[in-house]
């Protein structure tokens, strides 16, 4: 008997058992992923009582979202002067502070409270009592979803990066004692990286043990720059937070770093940033959900049954008639409407997984950038050797994309626009900086929002503001869509596409046009996308594999002599590297290289090397690196 009983005390708990419905979403969305339909809101739904219903509520959502943002800013930097702890960010806390700013009740969190009463009400001008549009509680959910996401985001996507910024700036400052440190670009990028790689994700290791994976460091870097650099990783390494460092985890552990790095920029008379994003004044997307959808309804009558709004809900849209089945969402701003529904997954069977290269189709491969150009391509043809120059070149410049996507012509009606808007031009003037690290430098900042936060709503929420959004969106799909066919060239391409890893692993981020252009080709095109890492992709020459070294150009400056501006050319330091030429260091090739061109013809060989059922080649392994790899011309 007693030993049931402790049978019984020893069985773990079992775990509560899924709702029916979230259960039966999760098995029919199991083999399907969504695809999303853009359109116009009033193709979508005729009912004016809905629109009517929207356009009051977008003003008052967009407050709530402002002053969450806002309150959570100022209660991190309370805490942290404080030295209390930093909550977890969650969906109680974010939950919570968007309570503050519309309900007559307090929250449950005393410190929040306390934030919300004796810091943020005080600086808060012409604020009146806290109220809220009846009926929007499933809605104001939605969007403490959204705003969590853009906290968790805006600390874990640049936590790194803003690192990476801090480490490079305390190298810069021991370079004038130790001149190494900085004594070209390349030694200034090398350092910074074996720096942030020590003080992230390998705390437990020494500078020493991490300098044979850096080439350009390893046997040539002075014993004096690598115990700088150690004291550096020694002192920075107990101020981080937990090692190896996962902000996307816990990214409320990692606050106090972050501030930090703000302080030293702001002293340095560098450029800060908040701690939580400022929430944009533009009018947010509200979902459309069978939950939501009874809000958005004329109040009247009894409400329907879940079963029968359920049944009702798709009947809003006409695109039904296209057999295609809508799931349960649909997001709008009163304008534009953007329609989820399910369809199958695309999944090839695993024989055809496989990338197959025909002879003469299309390769094309990629080098993703910033600027100039947002990529660059060089096209081949499946039978290309890695060595004659067949190839075409593709340039696709950033600026160019955006203004044919219309972004200079909606600055230009913005700027005019807020121009005659007198309330929103002084704000624009005047108003602080939402970049401030004290209570009372921030402070200004919610003065002078919450002091025009009714004008700032009222222009940014307009009509004419959300028709000009669409009107970009549209252009720049379409702009896409042009980039994916000069891409392409009409043919079911192979792309291979650049991807730059950093820090355990991960891949980096790209700029926005990269990142749809990738998913366009595969979606919509019928090409092949492969992702190929890009390690060493730029340092060796696409004909022979050779290294290549930087190429160097006359530095011209402009300087004033005897009150005239003139151009000195010559004279010691007149020359310098420039960053988008490389030159082939093999006496028998002696190629000068665009820079991105090279790599692009590099990202296609490995591609079509690897397609053909080799490896990937050795010059760009980390295996490879020292040595050992066959070049494709004798020296």
């Amino acid at each position: 008997m007693d030993e049931d009983a402790d049978h019984e005390d020893r069985t773990p708990p079992k775990h509560p058992a899924k709702r029916p419905d979230v259960a039966e979403r999760i098995r029919l969305r199991k083999d399907k992923e969504t695809s999303v339909v853009q359109m116009g809101w009033r193709a979508l739904c005729r009912d004016m009582r809905i629109t009517d219903r929207i356009e009051q509520i977008i003003p008052e959502v967009t407050r709530i979202r402002v002053e969450t943002c806002l309150l959570l800013n100022l209660h991190f930097i309370r805490l942290l002067e404080e030295g209390k702890a930093i909550p977890p960010i969650d969906q109680n806390l974010v939950g919570r502070a968007m309570q503050c700013t519309y309900s007559k009740r307090p929250p449950a969190d005393p410190d929040l409270h306390e934030t919300f009463r004796a810091h943020y009400l005080p600086l808060c001008v012409n604020r009146p009592a806290s109220s809220c549009l009846p009926r929007i509680s499933d809605i104001l959910l939605d969007q403490r979803n959204q705003l969590l996401s853009n906290v968790k985001n805006h600390v874990a996507v640049r936590f790194e990066a803003r690192h990476r910024a801090f480490v490079r700036l305390l190298i810069e400052e021991a370079a004038q004692e130790v001149p190494f440190l900085a004594a070209a670009k390349e030694d200034l990028d090398s350092c910074t990286r074996i720096l942030t790689t020590a003080t992230l994700w390998r705390p437990n290791e020494s500078i020493e043990q991490l300098l044979p994976e850096y080439p350009r460091l390893y046997g040539v870097i002075p014993p004096e720059a690598a115990r700088r650099l150690q004291a550096l990783a020694d002192a920075i390494r107990p101020h981080v937070g937990p090692l190896p460092a996962a902000p996307a985890a816990k990214p409320h552990l990692y606050l106090p770093w972050l501030s930090r790095i703000a302080r030293e920029f702001s002293d340095r008379g560098r450029r800060s940033f908040a701690l939580v994003p400022q929430a944009a004044f533009s009018a947010p997307f509200l979902a459309i959900t069978p939950t939501t959808w009874p809000e958005l309804l004329p109040k009247a009558g009894k409400r329907k049954a879940p079963e029968a709004l359920l049944d009702a809900f798709p009947a809003i849209g006409r695109l039904t008639s296209l057999g295609k089945s809508f799931a349960n969402r649909i997001t709008t701003d009163g304008v534009s409407a953007s329609e989820y529904f399910l369809v199958e997954k695309k999944r090839a069977p695993k024989e055809e997984r496989e990338v197959r290269i025909h002879p003469n189709q299309r390769v094309v491969g990629l080098d993703p950038g910033k600027s100039p150009d947002f990529l660059t391509g060089a096209t081949v043809r499946g039978d290309w050797n890695g060595t004659d120059r067949q190839s075409g070149e593709l340039h696709l410049g950033t600026r160019e994309f955006y203004h044919r996507a219309g972004f200079k012509k909606r600055t230009f009606l913005m700027s005019r626009w807020m121009a005659r808007d007198a309330d929103v031009a002084w704000f624009n003037e005047r108003a602080p900086s939402g970049d401030g690290l004290g209570l009372e430098e921030f402070g200004g900042r919610v003065t002078a929002v919450t002091g025009s936060m009714y004008a700032l709503i009222r222009f940014h929420t307009a009509r004419r503001v959300r028709k000009l959004r669409r009107r970009v969106t549209v252009q720049k799909q379409r702009e896409v869509d042009r980039v994916c066919a000069e891409i392409t060239g009409g043919k079911r391409a192979v792309v291979a596409f650049g991807a730059a890893t950093v820090g355990k692993g991960g891949a980096k981020g790209q700029c926005g046009p990269c990142e749809a252009v990738r998913r366009r080709l595969s979606s919509h095109h019928g090409a092949t996308v492969v992702m190929v890492e890009e390690f060493r992709t730029s340092r060796r020459c696409s004909t022979c594999l050779s290294g290549v070294g930087g190429f160097m150009v006359s530095r011209r400056r402009r300087i004033i002599e005897d009150g005239v501006p003139t151009v000195s050319r010559g004279g010691e330091g007149s020359y310098e590297t420039c960053h988008n030429v490389r030159a082939c260091t093999n006496p028998l090739c002696r190629i000068v290289w665009n820079r991105d061109v090279n790599a692009a013809r590099n990202i296609a060989w490995i591609c079509v090397s690897m397609a053909r059922g080799e490896s990937r080649p050795a010059e760009f392994t980390r295996a490879g690196v020292w040595g050992g790899a066959t070049r494709r011309i004798s020296p």
